[in-house]
């Protein structure tokens, strides 16, 4: 198992539940948090925490790897959300496919991938070069986003003229989906060494931190299949509509655990004591249970993070 652990980007709203998550696992020595927000509720909650440059800023990876060699930390925790590509030259063990990461998180780059593979994807376009290559509505969110930021279902033509001047002078650059409807699903498919070993389904209930915990074999099965065409070699998330009956089109993969998964956890599939432990008996048949908003509040001392 691994004892001394890194979670990066402590200061997302899932990062304290999956803390202290960790610090129940026997044997676990260790927990050291980093963000760049000296307030992240993560860095109080860790052993150690620590403040590092943004994934964007210049010294990112110098600093991550000051961090792993200064505290001899053996597992980075597969929930990063970017920093992928700058992470790429650091000399550490993590638990995410970094490679993988790069290409899922730039989603105009996962759609071409996906599109040469056969993988069901909405049909997506750069918003800088559509007109009225879909029928309205459409779906527009960042080409590299998160978390359902600045995301917009547009109905009209004017929507999407107001939405164009809106972001012309953005720095972040957009892209525009065919609007995917019916259920929508998200699981965990845990990988080690390119081979499966299980997959957690979870069913969104109308907003992302709302959802019910409920096997689907259909979307596992879909799952496995997803993981052979890409090979991704550790654990990833995929959210999908399921358009018809056992039809699911993808909206997006993350190299990483799910927001979720959290969910998963609880509900008796504990992936993270898996990742930790490597002990398979963790992986058990989650029991069928609904979770909302589970996320407690994180009093903080601000003299806690170093």
């Amino acid at each position: 198992m691994y004892k001394r652990i890194l979670f990066l980007q402590a200061g997302s709203v899932v990062g304290p539940e999956y803390i202290k998550l960790i610090k129940q696992i026997p044997g676990v020595e260790l927990i050291v948090a980093a963000d760049s927000d000296p307030l992240a509720s993560g860095l109080f909650i860790a052993d150690v925490g620590v403040v590092i440059p943004r994934a964007s800023e210049p010294g990112f990876a110098t600093k991550v790897q000051q961090v792993i060699d200064q505290y001899q930390i053996d597992f980075v925790f597969p929930f990063l959300e970017y920093g992928h590509k700058e992470l790429l030259a650091v000399n550490a063990n993590f638990g995410c496919d970094l490679a993988a990461g790069v290409w899922c998180k730039d989603k105009y780059l996962f759609y071409q991938k996906c599109q040469k593979l056969g993988i069901s994807v909405p049909k997506t376009y750069l918003l800088k070069d559509f007109t009225t290559q879909l029928e309205l509505p459409v779906y527009v969110k960042p080409r590299k986003g998160d978390g359902a930021k600045d995301n917009f279902k547009i109905t009209s033509e004017k929507e999407l003229d107001g939405l164009k001047k809106l972001f012309e002078d953005s720095s972040t650059e957009f892209i525009v989906q065919e609007l995917l409807e019916g259920p929508h699903w998200a699981a965990d498919v845990v990988v080690n060494n390119g081979e499966i070993q299980a997959v957690a389904t979870r069913k969104t209930l109308g907003r992302v931190y709302r959802v019910e915990v409920v096997e689907n074999q259909a979307f596992a099965e879909f799952c496995k299949g997803i993981q052979k065409i890409l090979g991704i070699n550790k654990i990833f998330n995929v959210e999908a509509f399921e358009v018809s009956t056992g039809k699911f089109v993808i909206n997006e993969i993350n190299a990483r655990i799910g927001g979720n998964g959290i969910a998963s956890c609880m509900a008796g599939c504990d992936i993270v004591s898996y990742l930790i432990t490597n002990e398979k008996s963790f992986l058990a048949k989650p029991l069928h249970k609904a979770y909302a908003y589970c996320y407690s509040r994180v009093e903080v001392k601000l003299s806690a993070a170093q």
